[in-house]
């Protein structure tokens, strides 16, 4: 795996919450877009995040934790289901993953077990970012780029 350490600074967002697999995200990102569209809040400058908070091999799928996020303005005010969190800075571990999305837990399953344990590097306590660089109405799926960032403790 070709993985770089980066150090990402602090970026506000809004977000929708849901509680299930990874893999029915795509409902919680349709809500949220349709929410940010009628905003005006969708712009090429607009950073699409999602964050993931729990292990899928650990946590019970009715219990894993995801945020669909979109890069806001720091004094941004929310309104309904939608919220505005703060992303941490820091130093991260970053791999792009090239394909699917449905591919993306397992680059994640690569990078958290194989890659961190022989690394040296610790984990922080913070989500996972997945960062989607491409637009999949326009990217077929095979060319898609998303950097997976895993959270790391100061050295």
């Amino acid at each position: 795996m070709e993985v770089r350490i980066e150090s990402r600074q602090p970026l506000t967002v809004a977000c929708l919450r849901q509680y299930g697999p990874y893999e029915t995200c795509h409902k919680t990102w349709e809500k949220l877009f349709i929410w940010a569209g009628k905003r005006g809040l969708v712009q090429p400058e607009t950073i699409t995040v999602g964050l993931s908070f729990d292990d899928p091999e650990t946590t019970p799928p009715e219990k894993i934790r995801y945020e669909a996020c979109i890069s806001v303005a720091d004094d941004f005010e929310p309104d309904g289901d939608i919220k505005v969190r703060q992303i941490e800075g820091g130093e991260y571990a970053v791999y792009t993953h090239i394909g699917s999305y449905s591919k993306i837990k397992e680059s994640f399953r690569r990078l958290n077990k194989e890659w961190i344990g022989q690394s040296g590097h610790r984990l922080r306590s913070a989500p996972c970012l997945e960062i989607y660089i491409d637009d999949p109405e326009e990217t077929p799926p095979e060319l898609l780029r998303t950097y997976l960032c895993v959270p790391l403790q100061p050295d």
